[in-house]
This record gives C-alpha cells, structure tokens and sequence, in this order.
C-alpha cells in the first residue's frame, strides 16, 4: 500500500481522538464496522489538527458542511463530527437541512440474460473453483456472497421452488432463498461446495462469528479482484456481486405475480431497500400491474337496472371499441412497419 503520514495531534483535539476512539471500541459491532468508526473519526480529528482548529460546535460544523449533502463523505463527516463532539462533551446537534440527503438510486446496466449466462458458463471458468461457486451461487439466489456460506443444501434436486435455508447477514436472521435461473443449480453442480467453501462454511441457524465473517469477508474481495484481473471488462461489469444481485431481483420483479415481500424475503433483504432501489422496475407498468390485479375482481353482480342506467351502459357499448386480438394486433403492426419502409424509399 502507499504510505501516508499524519500530522502529529496535540492537546484538545488529541484528548478528544483517543476518547472517541476508546468509546467506539466498546461497541458492540463488527470489528469492521469499528474499523470504519475509527477512520472517520481520525479523519475529523486530522481535519481540525492541519487547520490549527479546536474541536467547537462551530469547527465541526464546518467540517461536515465542506462535502455535498447527496455525497456518503456528508454521511460519514456527520458520524464522525458526533463522535468528536460526544468525547468533548459538546453539544451537536445536526440540523435536517445540514444530514446526509440519499441521492436517486443509479440507472444500473442490464444485461441480457443470454449474455449474463454466457459470462457465468465460460468466463468465470478462469477463476479457482470455491470463487466460481460463489459468484454462480449468487446468480442463482440474488443473495449477498457472504450469506452463500450460510446455505443449508439438501440432498437430491435443487430447483426453482427447493428451499434453501441460510443467515441473513443484514437482517441478522434465519433466511429462506431459492434459485431462480433455470436449471443452472445442477448443471453447475451448486450442491457440491469446494472444500475451500466448506472450511470457511458457518451456521443457517445462528449468526457468524466476528473472526468468521472477517475470513468470508477477505475471501470475497479477493473474488472481487480476481474477476477483474482475469476476466473481460464487459464480463467484470456483470459478475461483480452488486449486478448478480440486481439481476436476480429483477428477474423476480418481471414475473409480475409475487408479491414484494416474498421477493425480499427470497433476496434476504427488506422491503424498504427495494423501494429504494427497485421502484422504477414498477413504475413504467403502474397501469398494466393494476390492470391485470383489477381483472381478478369478482364481476359485478347481475341485478335490476334503473332506465337511466341502463340507457347510459347502451350508449356506453356503442361507443365501446371490442378487443383486439393478438392476430390484428400483429397485423396492424405488419402495416405500420410496412407504411414507414415505404416512406424511408
């Protein structure tokens, strides 16, 4: 790594680093979790040493206020400031105009499924074995790369339906998933771990240990690497976790019959994170989704029409125009298609 030198801190600002950094190591979080606290933290305390500030309401404010409110620096300036200010005995309170504001979940690339099939049967092929199992496992499920380590496999065929228990590494819970990309499971030969797999394999009934999670941790940013280093660019893109993931969910979305909380239970997340994330998904097919839920309805039922009704329902078929079928549908689309060839000649 590059090495990177640090402005000696002294007096106020000193006292309050360490006793922040004291307190976050008593809490009860992931050592990475602690480890992110423990950055940030040195990062203010850095901030306020190299501009010759003492740690004030006024100082820390200037510190979050220098990154933009829709950038995660704002969110973690924030964080940090708080601890600082907690370890100073300071009162700081971050006002709502001056809190991190999540910016619009980004347009995420898709891939067809023909090319992400292709990328998961030949180009992970140049990966070792327990990383391929990984990367196809979450294809198959949607769930993150760590909780694959979770899965309880049963014997026999594993397919679309077969429940798969695991860990939910977010929610902190019991999970239930099941593959969703054709027959893939089998052909792949999912139900198999590696044993590099299986040494770093934890409970589907329990949460992980620390040192456990930090070894699955290591292992999946190693898989990260690699995919970049020995597959194509376009076959990076779309095996890095984050696009196995969104494909998955929106392969489930686009079945448009399930219901959003059995699709978050499935992908071991919430349903506040795919409102978050995946609302466009349902936003271009508001009308035809409610359609085809409103055409379930029971029809009304028969009874004694009222002249006035009845003379208005008559008008109304009059003017109503019938169904297409898919047949003059096709047709007329035919005719168009021909129509525009004639006006580009």
């Amino acid at each position: 790594g590059i090495a990177t030198t640090r402005m000696l801190l002294q007096g106020m600002v000193a006292r309050a680093e360490r006793l922040a950094l004291a307190r976050i190591d008593l809490m009860e979080v992931r050592s990475a979790t602690k480890g992110y606290h423990h950055r940030i933290t040195k990062e203010c305390a850095s901030w306020l040493a190299e501009r010759g500030l003492l740690v004030s309401q006024a100082t820390l404010v200037n510190f979050y206020k220098e990154a933009p409110r829709t950038s995660r620096k704002r969110r973690e300036r924030n964080e940090a400031a708080r601890h600082l200010a907690k370890a100073s005995g300071i009162s700081l309170e971050v006002l709502k105009a001056d809190q991190y504001v999540e910016p619009a979940p980004p347009e995420r690339k898709r891939f067809s499924e023909r090319a992400l099939l292709r990328y998961l049967d030949s180009e992970v092929e140049a990966l070792p074995e327990a990383m391929r199992w990984v990367i196809r496992v979450v294809a198959c499920t949607g769930i993150r790369a760590g909780e694959t380590f979770s899965l309880k496999i049963p014997d026999g065929d594993v397919k679309t339906g077969t429940t798969l228990h695991g860990w939910s590494s977010k929610r902190n819970r019991k999970g239930i998933t099941t593959p969703t990309l054709r027959n893939r499971w089998m052909e792949w030969d999912l139900s198999n771990p590696p044993q590099a797999i299986k040494d770093l394999q934890v409970s589907h009934r329990e949460p992980p240990t620390q040192e456990e999670l930090d070894a699955i941790q290591r292992f999946t940013n190693q898989i990260g690497h690699e995919i970049r280093r020995k597959c194509s660019k376009q076959a990076a893109e779309a095996l890095s976790f984050r696009s196995l993931r969104h494909h998955a969910t929106a392969r489930l979305y686009e079945i448009g019959e399930l219901d959003e909380v059995l699709i978050a239970e499935a992908l071991f997340t919430s349903t506040a994170q795919l409102n978050k994330t995946y609302s466009q998904l349902y936003r271009n097919r508001s009308a035809e989704l409610i359609a085809k839920a409103f055409s379930k309805q029971e029809p009304e039922q028969i009874q004694t029409l009222s002249p006035e009704r009845a003379r208005r329902l008559a008008k109304l078929d009059r003017h109503r125009e019938p169904e297409k079928t898919q047949f003059q549908k096709l047709y007329e689309a035919l005719q168009e298609a021909d129509e525009e060839a004639i006006n580009e000649d």
